[in-house]
């Protein structure tokens, strides 16, 4: 799944190729047609400025909960970003949260806690 993944990424001009051939089925006044259509702009330099911004995004949030875990009790940055990572990929593959309530805390303390770092202070951070 990471290999095709990396392929959808790095290599748009086959998905192109896909998408074109899903657009010449329907009919060209169709929603799904401009849709796929609308991805023929798409560069590899525009895959790549999007992935770097995602892991940009992904780095300022694992340094916040970092620095505000550490502003509570000690932690390695790398345990932090192992506990981080994992907590913001579980968040999101939960499809059923009510305003985000409780989730993200109670996931953090409990990928935290492999590291034997104080439930207490991972609550504090994830507010």
């Amino acid at each position: 799944f990471i290999l095709l993944l990396w392929v959808v990424i790095l290599n748009p001009t086959s998905v192109k190729v896909i998408l074109a051939k899903l657009s010449a089925r329907r009919p060209p006044n169709s929603k799904i047609r401009a849709l796929i259509t609308a991805f023929d702009n798409f560069t590899f330099k525009d895959s790549i400025r999007i992935l770097g911004l995602s892991f940009l995004w992904i780095m300022v949030i694992a340094l916040q909960y970092h620095v505000l875990v550490l502003a509570f009790t000690d932690v390695y940055f790398w345990e932090s970003l192992q506990a981080v990572t994992a907590t913001l990929f579980v968040k999101t593959l939960l499809p059923f949260t009510f305003g985000d309530l409780g989730i993200r805390e109670g996931i953090a303390i409990f990928f935290y806690s492999q590291f034997q770092v104080s439930s207490v202070a991972v609550f504090n951070a994830s507010l």
